[in-house]
């Protein structure tokens, strides 16, 4: 096990092990910044989250079981009001867009939006825009789950 933490500090590997019980892991984690101090190599502890059943990444909260989006993201999302700009329908279509891989055909319900960001077309907010917008702000918002984990 020393080897193998060794490797991550100088070859920097990271990999995700799933341990037994807190012991091994205290125990892991004690190991691990052995190694770190005879490094030289010390950790920030205020930037470290230890014994955490989930972690907030990239707009999105992974846990053992599951990804979710963000919290905060979907409040972003909920409390977001109509685009009267290009700019703020690219910021809006931009922050969906992450999360479209969780909408079912995401792409043909924002075609509208995507539409008025082309430099060919003049901005105009009609009701089918509306209703896009609309649309994904409700699928968005109901707190879509990317089911449980597996490995790749």
């Amino acid at each position: 096990m020393v080897e193998d933490i060794q490797n991550v500090v100088e070859e920097g590997i990271i990999e995700v092990v799933e341990l037994k019980s807190e012991k091994e892991y205290a125990e892991h984690l004690r190991i691990f910044l052995g190694v770190l101090r005879k490094q030289n190599l010390y950790a920030k502890f205020f930037k470290c989250e230890l014994w955490s059943k989930s972690v907030a990444f990239l707009g999105h909260v992974v846990s053992k079981e599951m990804v979710v989006v963000d919290p905060q993201k979907i409040e972003a999302i909920k409390n977001w009001v109509w685009p009267s700009s290009v700019t703020e329908v690219r910021s809006f279509v931009g922050l969906t867009g992450h999360y479209g891989w969780f909408v079912k055909n995401f792409a043909s319900i924002a075609i509208q939006l995507t539409n008025l960001t082309k430099k060919e077309i003049s901005f105009e907010w009609t009701a089918i825009c509306e209703e896009s917008f609309q649309e994904l702000k409700t699928l968005l918002t109901i707190a879509p789950i990317l089911g449980p984990l597996r490995p790749f």
